[in-house]
């Protein structure tokens, strides 16, 4: 048979679009899924890199004329090819008057760490400054011939973009700051905010005001700040270790690691380590990994943050390690009795040494970088997870499991994305910078498809990666609007396939199969019609139930929820449903 033709309906995660994931089948959109998710997330993407959500929070980015403002300088609109794709918008910006403070700006109120930046090029003036407002700390020069820069509080970076463009950037940590500037200047040396006699041009094009500590991709803006990547009420299509998407859905998770990519930052507590920000590719393809080097001196060696928790209860802690001169990649769990630990060497994946009731796991995520999460039970209210990397020799272990050893002042390895979660797995990666930031659920459904839905016998099936541990996981469930009367297929708490029927309140059956590897891909299917009730586990017929009543209006579906409420953690490469009983043979075809 084809099973994709006799399916009433066919969900193939690809296509999708605010708060919409596209079935396949039927083709005249009665069968799409309606998504929600109130925050932001992350998602692996089709190149394999991390996707976060990112935004330009400045107005009329390329349009120097609207929203900004200009003093001893006038604009001219769309004079020069900006870098970017040769169209002819970029602005030129001619200096005018006497000696004087010569600036473009726009308005803006600053908190945290940030990164500006700007496409910029010479006409007959060299050098520009930018700066705050308010602010008298961060600033930065830029000389626009010979591609050079000075920083003061702050970070410059100027990259040559092609045709005498440079793309420079400042980042910088205000709370002051009010307004951004691009102001003329006559050297790399020149003070804040200092007048210039010049009168000649300069180009400008692609303004972004970005958090963070480095200048990621440039997003264009008109009369609003612009957001991309997996915002909120976006599906996550998911390729993590595959070619093909899946359908991310997980529960809530808060990241309680504050400044997750940046251990540079005081927030970090370090002990014979010296970080060097921003020192290789992060798995999200932009240069913001930190490097931990060992100080050339013994002792305790690490980097950690306390972080206060609920006892008695189970929390994970991860981060993405990448080997440089030390392959052992070293994560400690503070607040847990024993302060147990584990050790990984990450040229092998293997695991050199652990401790502790705690549970551990390692992930290549590409590029040489490897995931390891830790998890265990909390036996006191204050958590502190402890990264290092370690020499293969040399190195002891304190009573308190503290790291000793001599380093050299250069070796190390890469750090980023540091994230502690209550719960008993690593869900999907959640940036913060400065505060802890919340994941809201994935909720995937849909209503009034009782024609799309076996009435007297039918067939669920679900192909999926099982991602969640230490609580029960509904997968795919047809319902009438309650849960008097559903069909579902789900994971047990304890990892177990499992299939349940409710009609009328009533429980028609219960069926159990095997126990689902994590992070492996499985194929379930409920068949079901009046005293006949069967679970498929991977090709394989797992179960059967010779005596219930079939659900009654079954009118809706939901995905990883019941009726709104998450049951999340699985990413699911498939769905079908089938308005009849598939035969045994037929059932085993389609989930071998």
């Amino acid at each position: 048979m084809s099973f994709f033709d006799d399916a009433s309906l066919v969900m193939i995660p690809s296509g999708y679009k605010n708060q919409k994931v596209y079935s396949v089948k039927p083709t005249d959109g009665t069968g799409d899924l309606t998504f929600s998710r109130a925050s932001s997330a992350t998602r692996v993407a089709s190149n394999g890199l991390i996707e976060k959500v990112r935004e330009n929070l400045i107005l009329q980015s390329q349009d120097f004329t609207t929203s900004w403002s200009a003093a001893s300088a006038t604009v001219t609109a769309n004079t020069t090819a900006n870098p970017l794709n040769g169209a002819i918008n970029a602005d030129t910006i001619t200096l005018t008057g006497a000696t004087t403070q010569k600036f473009v700006n726009q308005a803006f109120v600053f908190s945290g760490t940030y990164t500006t930046s700007v496409y910029l090029k010479a006409g007959t003036h060299q050098f520009v400054q930018l700066m705050l407002g308010t602010d008298p700390t961060p600033f930065a020069n830029f000389d626009l011939v010979n591609g050079t820069a000075s920083a003061t509080s702050s970070t410059a970076t100027i990259v040559a973009a092609g045709g005498g463009w440079y793309r420079c950037s400042m980042s910088f940590t205000s709370v002051l700051g009010t307004t951004v500037f691009i102001t003329a200047a006559d050297s790399l040396a020149t003070p804040r905010f200092q007048p210039t006699a010049s009168t000649g041009t300069y180009i400008a094009f692609g303004y972004q005001l970005e958090t963070g500590d480095i200048a990621t991709d440039y997003i264009a803006t008109t009369t609003a700040a612009v957001s991309v990547g997996p915002v909120s009420g976006l599906p996550r299509l998911d390729y993590l270790g595959s070619t093909c998407p899946r359908l991310l859905l997980e529960p809530q998770r808060t990241n309680l690691i504050t400044f997750s990519e940046q251990v540079d930052n005081a927030a970090w507590t370090k002990a014979g380590t010296t970080i060097t920000a921003n020192a290789a590719v992060s798995p999200d393809g932009y240069t913001n990994a930190d490097k931990l080097v060992a100080a050339a001196s013994a002792g305790d060696k690490y980097a950690l943050q306390i972080l206060t928790v609920t006892n008695a209860v189970a929390y994970t802690s991860s981060a993405y390690f990448k080997a440089a001169e030390y392959t052992y990649a070293f994560m400690r769990l503070g607040g847990v009795d024993g302060n147990p630990y584990v050790i990984y060497n990450l040229a092998t994946q293997a695991v050199v040494a652990t401790s502790g009731s705690i549970s551990s796991t390692i992930t290549s995520v590409g590029n040489g970088w490897y995931r390891v999460a830790v998890t265990a039970t909390q036996t006191s209210t204050t958590l502190a997870p402890v990264l290092m990397f370690l020499p293969s020799t040399g190195y002891t272990l304190t009573g308190s499991n503290i790291p000793q050893f001599t380093g050299n002042g250069t070796s190390g390895g890469f750090i980023w994305g540091a994230q502690s979660e209550q719960g008993a797995y690593a869900t999907s990666y959640i940036p913060t910078l400065g505060a802890s930031v919340t994941r809201v659920a994935d909720i995937a459904s849909k209503t009034g498809i009782s024609s799309l839905i076996g009435q007297t016998e039918g067939t669920l099936f679900a192909e999926f990666t099982r991602l969640n541990v230490g609580n029960a996981v509904v997968m795919f469930q047809c319902n009438d609007g309650t849960t008097n009367n559903r069909a579902q297929l789900e994971i047990g708490a304890t990892g177990i396939a499992t299939t349940s029927v409710l009609s009328g309140g009533a429980v028609s059956c219960v069926i159990t199969g095997a126990t689902l590897a994590l992070g492996q891909t499985h194929k379930l299917a409920l068949t079901y019609k009046a005293n006949d009730f069967k679970l498929y586990v991977n090709g394989v017929l797992a179960g059967t139930d010779t005596s219930g009543a079939v659900p009654i209006s079954m009118s809706r579906i939901d995905l990883a929820s019941e009726l709104g409420t998450s049951f999340g953690g699985v990413s699911i490469s498939q769905i079908l449903n089938f308005t009849t009983a598939l035969n045994n043979a037929q059932a085993i075809e389609l989930t071998a």
